[in-house]
C-alpha cells in the first residue's frame, strides 16, 4: 500500500512535465481526427463528450493525445465501461435504456452529464463518436449547451 501511494505522489508531481509528441507521423485517418479533435476541444475551451458502443478504439485514439479538458465518454455496455476506466483522462459515464443509434448515443450521454452537472448552461461542448470497424464514419459536433 505504501508503494502505491508513493507511486501516486510521484505520478502527480512529474505528470504535468511529459511531453506528449502531438506532431509525430501519423498512422491512420482515427489518429489524424483524435489529434484534431483533441486540439480543437482546447483551443475553444470545449468538453470532449465522445459515445462509444463498442471496443473503444476512437476513445483510446482521443486518449492517446492526453487532453487538457474534460473528456467524457457514454456507454451503454458495463465492461466496455470498465475498460475505459484504463484510458488515461477520460470518463466513462454508463447510460441507460437502449440506444438504436449514435446520434442517440450523443442526446443521452449529453444529458446524462447535464443531470449530473458535469456539463452546464453555458458550456461549449465537442459532440463526437467514430465507427471504425465498418464504414469509418467519424461525427464531430460543436454545441453550446
Amino acid at each position: 500500500m505504501e508503494a502505491v501511494q508513493w507511486l501516486r505522489r510521484v505520478a502527480m508531481e512529474y505528470e504535468d512535465d511529459v511531453r506528449i509528441d502531438r506532431g509525430g507521423v501519423m498512422a491512420n485517418l482515427t489518429d489524424r481526427l483524435a489529434l484534431g479533435i483533441v486540439q480543437l476541444a482546447e483551443d475553444i475551451g470545449a468538453k470532449i463528450v465522445i459515445y462509444s458502443r463498442g471496443g473503444g478504439r476512437f476513445v483510446e485514439a482521443i486518449s492517446r493525445y492526453r487532453p487538457k479538458v474534460p473528456t467524457y465518454v457514454g456507454v451503454s455496455d458495463e465492461r466496455v465501461l470498465k475498460r475505459l476506466r484504463l484510458y488515461w483522462g477520460v470518463e466513462p459515464i454508463l447510460i441507460g435504456g437502449d440506444v438504436k443509434d449514435y446520434d442517440e448515443g450523443e442526446r443521452e450521454t449529453l444529458n446524462q452529464l447535464i443531470r449530473s452537472g458535469l456539463v452546464a448552461k453555458g458550456d461549449l461542448v465537442l459532440l463526437t463518436h467514430g465507427v471504425i470497424d465498418t464504414y469509418n464514419d467519424y461525427s464531430i459536433r460543436i454545441i453550446r449547451v
